[in-house]
């Protein structure tokens, strides 16, 4: 029963956290503060808080704003739901290590942000980048629980981890001129070498290509996309590092199956 009730506790913090991200998402994006009341896209009215429940303030207004009456984006709900899913997901992981849990969180938040503003608006703050980064390095010194000297030497090892991952990024970038690879994912797969190592960071920059491949044939072949289109490869680097994070041996055994040296 109290497993139950923790389960559902972790659900609607991921809700209450889903609808600030929504607000960290669409502000980082145009450089604003996060800071400040929330209020409609179309006429700028503050929201009330009736009007900020998660998901169901959505579904009551029928996805209108309550004020002007304008359609608000599906994405608002869905990262909601999607936030709770996360969060349930990292309590059933590791949710007997709190302090682990709290960080686990802290870096799956930044997932989110980082995969809903790439998809939407082709970008990735830096802000973001750096939060990721700060918490990356403490669930990397919480794991080892070793000595401070331990944790400069493993923050400058993992510093040169995340240059090498972030190389074969930043020499796309260079020979597309920023075309086919945008600079925000160069930072993205140095964040990757940085928590992941250089050997899991590549397996999880592998794995991000190989989705990122595969749904963008499907889309050539539906008629959705054509060859001109930009595909975003922030959101294939993050969900490879999801799955990473939570179910590696799931992952380097089908790996395995299509790289034999590992």
């Amino acid at each position: 029963m109290q497993e139950v009730l923790q389960g559902w506790f972790f659900v609607i913090l991921g809700l209450s956290v889903g609808s600030f991200l929504n607000v960290v998402i669409d502000r980082l994006a145009y450089g604003k503060s996060i800071l400040g009341r929330s209020q409609c896209d179309f006429c700028e009215k503050k929201l009330g808080l009736l009007d900020l429940i998660p998901v169901l303030s959505y579904i009551l207004l029928l996805g209108k704003c309550r004020y002007c009456g304008k359609k608000l984006s599906i994405y608002y709900p869905l990262i909601e739901i999607v936030t709770a899913v996360v969060f349930f997901l990292g309590f059933r992981f590791f949710g007997y290590d709190y302090f682990r849990l709290f960080v686990i969180l802290a870096i799956f938040s930044s997932f989110i942000v980082i995969f809903f503003t790439d998809l939407k608006y082709y970008v990735i703050p830096d802000e973001v980048q750096l939060f990721l980064l700060l918490f990356s390095f403490i669930y990397k010194f919480n794991c080892t629980q070793s000595c401070l000297f331990y944790g400069f030497q493993l923050f400058f090892s993992s510093l040169v981890s995340g240059f090498f991952v972030a190389l074969p990024l930043l020499f796309l970038f260079y020979i597309t001129k920023g075309k086919g690879l945008g600079f925000g994912d160069v930072k993205l797969g140095f964040n990757l070498g940085f928590l992941f190592g250089v050997k899991s960071g590549f397996l999880v920059l592998y794995l991000a290509f190989l989705l990122g491949g595969v749904l963008s044939v499907f889309l050539l072949i539906s008629g959705r996309k054509n060859l001109k289109a930009k595909i975003p490869f922030g959101p294939f680097i993050v969900v490879s590092s999801f799955l990473f994070i939570l179910v590696p041996d799931v992952i380097l055994f089908y790996i395995r199956k299509f790289l034999f040296f590992i």
